[in-house]
């Protein structure tokens, strides 16, 4: 003996009838019915479920109303419940463009290197600006959040957006090259900058500094190698897309032994894979002058007092 399968509702193709909606004071709403006296919905399209509900909750109140009366009550209660419904859909609305106005204000005091406590002084003009042109959107510019956390809240999410789109274009890198950089910030901390460009089979350039790494202790050209393959961990990329190194003139990083030129020739060549295109940064192109230029004359005596600066911490 074989069983029926389980009826489901969704396969009876129930539908909303006309006739519930003066008779038992309901609309249609999506694919459920909504009562428009007290807002409750109805999940089954059965008049059995509609009728209990009308019975039990609202006949007593409004069984007096009949005909054209009838008619006119259930208008207006439907019309109040759409007018709720495109209230708060506004509301939503609204909503959306202050957050995404105080983003494109975060990313500008971001991408001018501006202070995040100038959001409040942006926010202040901006209210000048809206009571002298358009005084009634003021409340809406009010609403506007610039202050210095929300700002910094912005900036974060927008970094983490811009790594995610990045790390979803590397996957498609045809071919890519690296540009590194290595300096000393205000605190005397090394800091290294590593750069990417890429272009997948569309031909669709992607550009954008990949990471920073903070270099505490020795920048030997091993320590910065240890970066480059983390941040090629990080990206997933594929080292035989490798196609070009940018660096500075150090010699942690130009160096064809122990720097990081011969590290990445040694990887590349413990893959099997084909060595990048070794380049010199045009910006540091005048420590390759220097190797060919006396002028020890002008370099003595800086390095003497570099040295003296630097061998005392309270002269430094």
């Amino acid at each position: 003996m074989e069983w029926s399968k389980k009826r489901k509702i969704g396969d009876e193709c129930r539908q909303f009838q006309e006739e519930w909606r003066l008779k038992y004071f309901f609309a249609k709403h999506g694919e459920k019915a909504l009562c428009v006296i007290c807002n409750e919905i109805v999940s089954v399209l059965k008049e059995y479920n509609l009728r209990r509900h009308y019975q039990t909750k609202h006949e007593e109140k409004y069984r007096q109303w009949e005909g054209e009366e009838r008619s006119e009550k259930f208008s207006k209660l439907h019309h109040q419940i759409s007018f709720q419904k495109a209230m708060f859909t506004k509301l939503s609305d609204d909503n959306e463009s202050v957050t995404n106005a105080s983003y494109k204000v975060a990313y500008i005091l971001a991408k001018r290197g501006k202070p995040y406590t100038d959001g409040e002084l942006v926010k202040e003009c901006m209210l000048e600006v809206a009571q002298e042109l358009c005084p009634e959107m003021l409340k809406k510019f009010s609403n506007l959040t610039l202050s210095a956390t929300t700002i910094a809240r912005r900036v974060e999410d927008i970094g983490e957006n811009i790594v995610d789109q990045l790390k979803k274009s590397a996957t498609n890198f045809r071919y890519f090259s690296i540009a590194m950089d290595e300096s000393l910030d205000i605190s005397s901390t090394s800091q290294l900058l590593v750069f990417i460009r890429g272009v997948d089979e569309k031909l669709n350039v992607t550009q954008e500094l990949a990471d920073m790494h903070t270099m505490y202790g020795t920048v030997t050209g091993e320590d910065i190698f240890t970066k480059l393959l983390k941040t090629f961990s990080e990206y997933n990329l594929d080292w035989s897309n490798f196609s070009c190194l940018t660096i500075d003139g150090g010699k942690n990083m130009s160096g064809v032994k122990k720097g990081l030129v011969g590290l990445v020739k040694e990887e590349c060549k413990k893959r099997n894979v084909p060595q990048p295109m070794f380049v010199h940064c045009m910006i540091h192109q005048q420590a390759l002058c220097a190797q060919y230029l006396d002028i020890s004359c002008v370099l003595q005596p800086v390095v003497k007092i570099v040295n003296f600066i630097r061998s005392h911490g309270l002269n430094h």
